[in-house]
């Protein structure tokens, strides 16, 4: 695995099928971002982005509201520098460090990679070419593009997640239920 990587969490969703926004849930005695941003700290990110905007975590906000995650996500990719980067959903909390670090080894076979059935965890190689094309994507798509289809603009790899990955998101208040400690 590379010894650099950079993380951009998404955290600017409106939280609509939550009711309440996710970034703010209660974690095991923490908001779910500062559980997340730990996460990616321990995983060994060098310089960690927050897409949204978030006071007090240096957010970025979205250059183009409303308009889904590959939005936010390109607005935090001005930001990244080159170089290998994972992208995290803020509501992924049972996410672990093992499975960061085959996001960011795959890349030494393909300029992207996510699991199977997953968009999200996702990793991808940043530079100029995929800041543009995701740029394109976004502002070509007044409803925002999916991240499944900027996933196969970037050339994407799909891997096992492998034995005991639980990638299961809190998108609701019964999917938080489910997952909370």
């Amino acid at each position: 695995m590379p010894t650099e990587f950079s993380a951009i969490l998404l955290a600017g969703g409106r939280s609509t099928r939550m009711g309440r926004d996710k970034a703010l849930l209660d974690w095991r005695g923490r908001p779910l971002i500062d559980h997340m941003l730990g996460l990616l700290s321990a995983a060994g990110a060098s310089r960690v982005l927050v897409s949204g905007d978030r006071p007090g975590r240096r957010g970025i906000p979205d250059a183009w509201s409303g308009r889904g995650p590959v939005a936010g996500l390109a607005s935090a990719l001005a930001a990244c520098p080159e170089g290998p980067a994972v992208v995290v959903p803020v509501d992924l909390p049972l996410l672990d460090t093992p499975r960061l670090s085959r996001l960011v080894a795959a890349l030494a076979e393909a300029p992207a990679a996510h699991f199977s059935g997953h968009p999200l965890p996702c990793a991808v190689r940043v530079d100029d070419a995929i800041r543009a094309a995701t740029r394109a994507m976004v502002e070509a798509s007044p409803d925002g593009p999916s991240m499944r289809a900027w996933l196969a603009e970037a050339g994407a790899i799909a891997l096992d997640p492998g034995a005991g990955a639980d990638l299961r998101p809190c998108n609701t208040p019964a999917d938080y239920a489910a997952l909370a400690p």
